[in-house]
């Protein structure tokens, strides 16, 4: 913490304090915008009030795991890609084995959709 930072916190502890009593729905409310932001919800109110710009916080969870479905979905393209260039005929055992790999295929993008979802979700 920088020093301006804390004489400004010392000084914010000085002054008295504003008391609001929302209502359970309210305050519920409170705590959500508070926890997309990673504000306390005090911080939060304020800011709020005084019209400052409020931005979320990305949840890095989330991001990691896209990033990992992205990163699974392209090794499934690429070798889809090599069973299509062999060149030959797809024989049934090719087929079997094609037909795995695009259900494989399918199940990370739904994945790779939840994670985008739940990144949406907190934004």
């Amino acid at each position: 913490m920088g020093n301006m930072e804390g004489t400004q916190k010392l000084a914010r502890r000085r002054q008295p304090q504003i008391t609001v009593r929302p209502l359970p729905d309210e305050r519920r409310q409170l705590q959500e915008c508070a926890a997309v932001t990673g504000l306390p919800i005090a911080e939060f109110m304020l800011r709020a009030a005084l019209g400052a710009q409020i931005r979320s916080v990305v949840d890095l969870d989330q991001v990691l795991i896209l990033s990992k479905h992205a990163a699974d979905n392209g090794r499934l393209g690429g070798l889809l890609k090599q069973l299509m260039a062999r060149g030959e005929g797809v024989d049934f055992h090719q087929r079997r084995e094609l037909r795995a790999l695009l259900m494989e295929i399918l199940k990370v993008q739904k994945l790779m959709e939840q994670a985008a979802r739940a990144i949406l979700s907190r934004v």
